[in-house]
């Protein structure tokens, strides 16, 4: 109850006040707290390593510039009005999932930790279907108690945890079409069942459980990519991926997200959560190999 009130709050404020605190704590980082300083500049380094350093740098300071910029506008997002989130969150196409709701079958979206994706949980809402969105239960209370607070703001939304996810996406006998919507790069946890790939220069390990969550839900997958327009607008357009048993395999419908996800880093990397300690068990893949080379 409290996390609702201090963020109900938070809300009423106009959007000027949000980015002069993120100016605000841009600055204090800047001097003070150089927030996961270490692991940003780690993250980067692996993914471009032929960057040179003061390259690095700026990237860095472009992504703390929009980080502090994703805090407050995700604390903002639920004190507004449909109308303001649909004009700063805005959907480029989204008659491309009309004919799936048309025929009464379910659509998956997966996103990426990239711009502001929390913003798009209340404006895809509007497509008509009933929205799903998989959720993990965070650690730190008031984190959790907001996001279960802002992601179900609005109609037709349903936040599920992966058993309730993963049943939803088989059941094809809805009444009524859902769209579920996932992020698709969270870190597995160590002894997750997982499979590798190369991505953003590294070997990265993916869940397992995302090729089977494509799989069971057998239905068209999209790429939701997010594009930042200016500073607090985005806008989301859904980019096709592959359907399961309609000339793609689970695998690589997944493969093809990380590839689309891999190709927008590149072209802006400043907008990735490069926070996020995304390759902390990189000692997993070496232990992978020599397990398949001792089966060999």
């Amino acid at each position: 109850m409290i996390p609702k009130v201090i963020f109900r709050i938070l809300s009423l404020f106009p959007a000027g006040f949000y980015y002069m605190l993120s100016d605000m704590l841009f600055g204090l980082n800047r001097l003070i707290f150089r927030y996961r300083r270490a692991v940003i500049h780690d993250n980067l380094r692996s993914a471009f390593p032929v960057m040179a350093d003061q390259e690095i740098r700026t990237i860095a300071s472009l992504f703390y510039r929009h980080f502090f910029d994703w805090i407050v506008e995700t604390a903002a997002i639920p004190g507004m009005s449909r109308e303001n989130v649909e004009e700063r969150y805005y959907m480029v196409n989204p008659e491309i999932l009309k004919p799936a709701f048309d025929r009464g079958e379910n659509v998956l979206i997966i996103l990426g930790h990239y711009n502001n994706w929390e913003g798009f949980s209340r404006t895809i809402y509007p497509t008509g279907f009933v929205f799903a969105t998989l959720y993990k239960t965070q650690s730190n209370k008031i984190i959790d108690g907001y996001l279960r607070y802002s992601r179900g703001q609005g109609e037709n939304v349903q936040m599920l945890t992966y058993n309730d996810f993963y049943r939803a996406c088989a059941d094809h006998h809805q009444e009524h079409p859902h769209c579920f919507i996932m992020l698709g790069d969270q870190r597995p946890r160590k002894k997750a069942k997982v499979r590798w790939i190369n991505f953003l220069n590294q070997p990265t390990n993916i869940f397992r459980g995302v090729d089977n969550l494509v799989e069971r839900a057998g239905v068209e997958t999209y790429f939701g990519r997010i594009y930042k327009r200016r500073r607090g607008y985005y806008e989301i357009t859904f980019i096709p991926i592959g359907k399961p048993g309609e000339g793609s395999t689970a695998q690589e419908i997944t493969d093809s997200y990380f590839r689309h996800l891999e190709e927008q880093i590149r072209e802006e990397p400043q907008y990735y959560l490069w926070s996020h300690n995304r390759w902390k068990h990189r000692e997993l893949f070496d232990k992978a190999q020599h397990g398949r080379c001792d089966a060999k």
